[in-house]
């Protein structure tokens, strides 16, 4: 009966963490101490859904378990919206925040007015256009850049011109924002 309840936890978070490895999952439990039963119970579960995906190439990165990374080595990024209380527009902007040391920095992309329902998505030339002129203006570029995978983000062009200065874009899937926990309290501030 325990053992049950535990394979059904750990199945449960290998799938609202994207379905990544359960070697990977044991090794980030290993790091924090986890007692090592249920270390050897991840390493030798399977899940269905993935063994039936086997023959299907990959599309996208998958979902990571992470330690906390160097300074300035891991950064996230989130779009938000602030309405202006007295006029009739909202502010779309771009907030980025390293992981490590907490430090923000936020762009206002666009206005829009409320009246007129206007309704656009970010272009994928002004993420990367924001990124560049305010992340990189003040810091090095970092390893990993995590997005939530919409739109934009995932544009060729995009992660092309993430590679070509050796940035992963790592997206993190729409269930597990609780990832994004860093940019996603700074936003809420905003």
């Amino acid at each position: 009966d325990h053992r049950q309840r535990l394979e059904a936890h750990a199945l449960s978070l290998h799938c609202r963490g994207g379905h990544t490895s359960f070697k990977e999952m044991a090794r980030f439990f290993r790091q924090r101490g986890i007692h090592p039963v249920v270390v050897a119970l991840l390493m030798q579960m399977q899940c269905p859904a993935c063994h039936e995906s086997k023959n299907f190439p990959e599309p996208r990165n998958r979902v990571t378990w992470n330690v906390i990374p160097a300074r300035f080595e891991v950064v996230e990024c989130d779009l938000a919206e602030w309405t202006h209380p007295k006029k009739d527009i909202t502010v779309k902007l771009i907030v980025f925040v390293d992981v490590a040391t907490r430090l923000k920095v936020a762009k206002m992309l666009f206005t829009k007015s409320r009246a007129g329902n206007e309704s656009r998505n970010v272009r994928g030339t002004e993420l990367t256009s924001a990124f560049f002129s305010e992340w990189v203006k003040y810091f090095h570029y970092p390893k990993i850049l995590r997005v939530d995978p919409e739109g934009g983000w995932m544009s060729k062009a995009v992660i092309d011109a993430f590679n070509s200065v050796g940035t992963a874009l790592e997206p993190i899937c729409g269930e597990a924002h609780w990832q994004l926990g860093v940019v996603e309290s700074s936003v809420k501030m905003i």
